[in-house]
This record gives C-alpha cells, structure tokens and sequence, in this order.
C-alpha cells in the first residue's frame, strides 16, 4: 500500500534586518484557518477564520469566503458574532452556517454573490455539524435540548429579598462532567431539522444520548444514518457506537450495523447504494487503528477497505463518481489526505502537510473538503507558519491565504530542523524536531528545553507551535519528539506502550534524543531542562524519578498516580477498560498502577520540579499535581505550583495563557541557570 512519504526539508524564512524575536503578545496576533469547505464546482471556498482578540482574551471564530480563482476575499455574517460549521448547498449556491452572539443563536444563509446573509431560523441554543438534504430542501444538524431534573426533595424557595446559601447540586449521571465544559447539564444534545422554504423546525431524536455528527442523509431524504449508543447502560461501554438509520418524519431509529466496537462517521455515497464509516473491532488495546469501512446502503455485513493500511484515518468524504473516498490520515507526523478506490487500493496520496489548527505545540490537526471534480481545499502548514487555506486541483497545490504575512515579517524565527536518531532500546528510528533560537551559531552551546508531547497517542510534526517558538526566542534549543506509542507510524509502534504507560522504553528514546544533540555540540549537557504538558506531564514526572540530568522540570497537567486519576478523571469508565486490565480495586491490578504512577518513585526525584493544572481540569484533575507538590514538599525537593483559575485541561485556550503558561516555564527555568527572561517577554 502507499502512504505519503515525507521530505526531511528544512524550512526558512527570510527576515528583514529590523525583525525582533517573537514577544508574548504576539499571541493575541495569531491567526489560522479552519473548517474549510468548498462548493461542489470548486470555485469558492468558505472558511472559518481564528484569531486572538485581546480585549476579551478569547480567540474568536470569523467566517471568510475566498474565491479559488481569483483569491478574492469577503467577510460573510455578522461582525461582532461568531460564526462556525459552514456548508454548502448540493447545488453550491447556497452557504449555510451557524452564528452566535451573546444568547443569540441562529442558522445564516448567504451565497457568494450576497453581501449580507438571510437568518433561517432562531435557536435556543447553538448549532452544529450542518448537513444539508440531497435536494437542498432542509438541512439537519445538532442543538443541545435542556430537560427538568428530578430531584429527590423538594425544598421551599427563599423568600424575596432573602440571601439564602446556593442550592445543593444533584449529580446521578455516570458521566456528569466533561473537561473544557465542566459539569454537565440536564439535557443532550439531539438531531434537529428546519426546512428551507419555511424556517419550520423539528426535532428528530429525543435520546437520553449525545448527538455528535457527523451524520449523512440517505438519498432520498427520507432517512438520516446516525452513530450513537442506544442501549441501557451506555455509559459504560466508550467503545460500543452502533450506526442507526433514523426517520426524518417520525424520528423512529433502526439499528444499522453493529461493528462490535467504535463506528463513526457515516457518509453515503452520492448513488445512495453505499455507506463509508470509520471504526475498529475493539479488542481492549489502549490505542486502536480506525479504518473505513464500507456497507450496502439497505445493510448487509461491512467490509474493511483499509486493513492493510497501516496508519489510522481521521476523516473520509466520498467522491463524487461514488467509486472512491477521499480520507485523511498522518503519516511520521505529517497529515495527509488520501484517495482510496472502494477495492481498498490507494489511488493516489493526494496532498501532505495538512494542518496547523493547534496554536500552543504542534500537534496533528487540520481538515479538508472535496468538490465534485476532487479538487480538495484544507488547511495547509509548515514549521514556521499556522494552518492557511491550500487548494489541490489534481496534484497543482495553490497557497490561497498568508494570514499571519504582517505579524511574521516583522519577527525573527529560528529554523527548524527534522530530525532521525535510533533508539537505544532496540535501534528503532524516532523522528524529532529542532528549533533553534534566532541568530543561532554554530560555535556557541545553547541551554536544551525537552518539549515532550500529550496522548501519549498522539503526535508532533512540522506544525508550527506558539510555545516552541517562545522558547526558542528566549535563547533555548528546544527538541521534541514522537517516542514509541506515539500515532503515525502504524498500529506495531503504539503498541509498544499497550497497557505499560510510562515505561523505560519510552524514557530512553526521548533521551536518545537528548544525548543525540549533546554529541553533535549542539547544547550545553550541563543546562538540560524538560516540560510537557498531560501525557507529556507524566513523562516529565517519570523523568524526574529516574535521572537528575535536567536543572529543573515543569509538568503541566500530569498524572502521577494512576489510581486516583481512574477514579477523579472524567475519562473514568475508559482508563480502567482500556490502559489496564481492571480497576485499582482489584489487588493484583493495584499493583500496575502503583508500578506506572511517578508518585511510587518520588523518593528518587532530586531535580527542582513545578506543577501546573487548570483548576477546572475534569481530565487530569489538579489533585494528580496536588500529590506531587506534596510529596516533594515532604522530601524538600525545590517544588513550586502554579494553579490555572478558570482553566480547563487546555491552559492554551486562552491568548494571554500561551503566554502566562511559558513565562511561568521560562521563569523556573532561569531560576535554575536557564536563560534570564528580559523585561520585554522575548
């Protein structure tokens, strides 16, 4: 089977002489691309605009539209809202997207010739995942439904003018808090439809149940297939989503296909005979492979078209001629989409380094869309510049966007460097990245920041990265690396961390890596310093627990001890079915997760280590940093915590948190011989 194959290039940009190092408030300055879609006949591209706004400190969702021929650019809706899920028509004339502002929440209809958008209809709440019908007479799409709780006693109200303590809160939902959205409230999410012509709505479904899309109409617009979990107990089976095929009039559910795992993405083929999903047979390891599958439209049993591929796909859309499926996936850390015959070859890798919609570290992300002729729009990126709009007309790749062009020609940025070392373990090649602080020298050895990444199955690539470059202006050579168990390099790489996370193995690739720019001069071994951030946090804690190398660490949102994250996360019905055998309550299981928690080897931490975690972080509750600082405390061990107010398990959400989060960083690091931070923020 073929898979991109990725250039090692390095990548610069030219700088004019009077340019100065990335500052800290250059993150309300930052701007990427995402949600592009394109019209069936290729000729506009709608798109959802990200940037920092430093009065509110958020980062504010703005739709654009941009011509693929001419470059031409409009801003569509309102101003001063937020706009999101834009989608066009069948015909490619209409563009249809979801617009919030304060509690106003509505659906927009525009088209490229129309400068000012129609509402379709006014909502409670907001919508997502729009999908329009075949003949583009409704469109469905998902709005959370609030319901009345049921609660045990019924007390008397205060009087008016009374100040009586808040109301208890009842919670009797196995799953009753979601990190990023805190505690969850009563109701779910459902399918809803409004027509065109009318603006009438109608709810479709009335589960006790999350919708989450994306969805896909049958053909003739009778049917929508659906991917949930409707059965008693739900919550308790993460990997269980059957695909149903829902009735648009009477709301009336049949079960599709059950996969005996995880099933997703439905999407029907434009001659309505076939449906593409995504989905694996679930066999309790931690990280599985997600592969398409395709089924007859009137049911039958699903075939796997990529189970010889082995790299995991994140997203599909059919072509247009029915006989092939457009699908994205990453390969050594760069995304790529591909294009997969329904006889599960791949015909050809049509397009590399999607990406970039992650400011903070560089991550895999990204997305795309096809037009009727396969002319494909996404999100384009590079390690020195955040996801712009790219178009792929049969291999002829057009940049349509440079939305940080002013920001960044008045910056210095280091070069980046992708790297290839061996594993000691057992001569494995890791793949790792290099940035280089601005006006790097060959004869001068710099202080090492080890940068290691979350997941832990997830990867890193040439992606830009806010926090990485912030390093890197602040006078580090910063590495980061995917080590074994991290996502693109196939389903036997990841499996080397099955159900022994944290492990040596895992330590000594992300040292090879460091002992790999020791000896080619490249950093000082007497000024070593490592952070990371959730499953980058644990590793950073490990790390601690069995070397003294580093000056100082940051751990950011770690787990330390594996049995009281099963039982705080709220990822709990998944940690104890998944990355091990049973619960902690099983004595003999107990004993793994004491093994693979850094809290068991605290005894042997010397080097100054920090603590950081969003006090409102459900994932890898601040109680998991809380341990460590403690027990630190307890063994006088230079320690310091910092607690995120407001801030879930992803501190970066916020502009001025990229750059609270690395001053606090580079601040401990100074304290222990690393660079001294000026007083601008370089």
């Amino acid at each position: 089977m073929r898979f991109c194959i990725t250039l090692l290039i390095c990548l610069t940009i030219s700088i004019p002489c009077h340019a100065e190092p990335l500052q800290w408030l250059d993150a309300f300055k930052l701007q990427f691309a995402t949600e592009p879609q394109i019209s069936q006949d290729g000729k506009n591209i709608a798109y959802i605009r990200v940037s920092g706004d430093i009065k509110t400190d958020k980062f504010q969702n703005r739709l654009w539209l941009i011509s693929a021929d001419d470059d031409s650019h409009q801003r569509v809706g309102d101003i001063h809202a937020s706009q999101s899920s834009p989608s066009w028509s069948p015909d490619g004339n209409t563009l249809a997207f979801s617009q919030s502002k304060n509690d106003n929440h509505t659906i927009q209809l525009s088209s490229p010739d129309k400068r000012k958008p129609n509402e379709l209809v006014s909502l409670k709440n907001g919508a997502s995942g729009l999908t329009w019908s075949p003949d583009g007479s409704q469109i469905a799409f998902i709005q959370f439904v609030e319901e009345e709780q049921n609660l045990i006693v019924d007390l008397p109200t205060a009087p008016k003018g009374a100040e009586w303590a808040k109301e208890m809160i009842q919670i009797d939902k196995p799953i009753y808090r979601r990190d990023g959205s805190g505690y969850v409230k009563y109701g779910y999410d459902q399918v809803f439809i409004v027509d065109i012509e009318s603006g009438k709505l109608t709810q479709v479904t009335s589960d006790d149940y999350d919708h989450s899309g994306p969805f896909s109409w049958s053909k003739d617009g009778a049917s929508i297939y659906i991917a949930g979990q409707f059965y008693t107990d739900w919550e308790h089976t993460p990997r269980a989503e059957h695909l149903y095929k829902v009735n648009v009039a009477t709301g009336e559910k049949q079960l599709f296909l059950e996969l005996k795992g995880p099933a997703s993405a439905p999407s029907v083929s434009s001659d309505g005979n076939t449906v593409a999903f995504l989905g694996f047979v679930d066999d309790k390891r931690s990280f599985q492979q997600t592969d398409v599958f395709i089924v007859p439209a009137t049911g039958g049993d699903p075939v796997n078209l990529t189970d010889e591929f082995d790299r995991s796909i994140s997203a599909l859309q059919w072509h247009a001629d029915g006989k092939s499926i457009f699908v994205q996936y990453d390969d050594h850390g760069v995304g790529c989409v591909g294009r997969l015959n329904i006889d599960g070859s791949m015909q050809v890798d049509k397009t590399t380094n999607v990406g970039g919609t992650v400011v903070g570290r560089p991550y895999q992300g990204g997305s795309f869309s096809a037009a009727d002729d396969g002319t494909i729009a996404f999100t384009s990126c590079t390690s020195m510049e955040l996801a712009n709009i790219s178009v792929d007309s049969d291999g002829d790749i057009r940049q349509l966007t440079e939305l940080n062009k002013e920001l960044f020609s008045k910056r210095d940025f280091g070069k980046v460097d992708r790297i290839t070392y061996k594993s000691s373990i057992d001569q494995r090649k890791i793949d790792g990245w290099i940035a280089y602080p601005p006006g790097y020298s060959e004869d001068k050895k710099y202080p090492l920041i080890l940068e290691i990444h979350g997941g832990p199955f997830a990867n890193y690539g040439s992606r830009f990265a806010m926090e990485i470059q912030l390093y890197a202006a602040a006078g580090y050579v910063v590495l980061y690396t995917n080590p074994r168990g991290s996502t693109s390099y196939g389903e036997e790489f990841t499996d080397l961390i099955d159900h022994n996370y944290p492990c040596q193995e895992d330590y000594q690739d992300m040292m090879d890596g460091v002992d790999t720019l020791i000896a080619n001069g490249t950093v000082d071994p007497e000024r070593l310093y490592v952070t990371g951030g959730s499953g980058g946090g644990i590793l950073t804690a490990w790390i601690v627990t069995k070397t003294d190398r580093f000056k100082a660490a940051v751990s950011q949102k770690p787990v330390i001890n594996w049995a009281t994250m099963a039982y705080t996360s709220d990822a709990y019905m998944y940690f104890s079915s998944y990355w091990f055998s049973d619960a902690p309550w099983n004595p003999k299981e107990m004993a793994e997760y004491v093994r693979r928690s850094p809290l068991t080897y605290v005894d042997k931490v010397k080097t100054p280590t920090m603590l950081m975690t969003g006090e409102q972080d459900y994932r890898t509750p601040i109680t998991e940093a809380e341990q460590f600082y403690q027990a630190l405390q307890l063994r006088k061990v230079d320690t310091m915590m910092i607690r995120v107010p407001d801030s879930s398990h992803s501190i970066a959400s916020k502009p001025s948190r990229i750059m609270a989060k690395v001053g606090h960083v580079l601040a401990w690091f100074a304290e222990y011989g690393g660079e001294a931070i000026d007083d601008k923020g370089k």
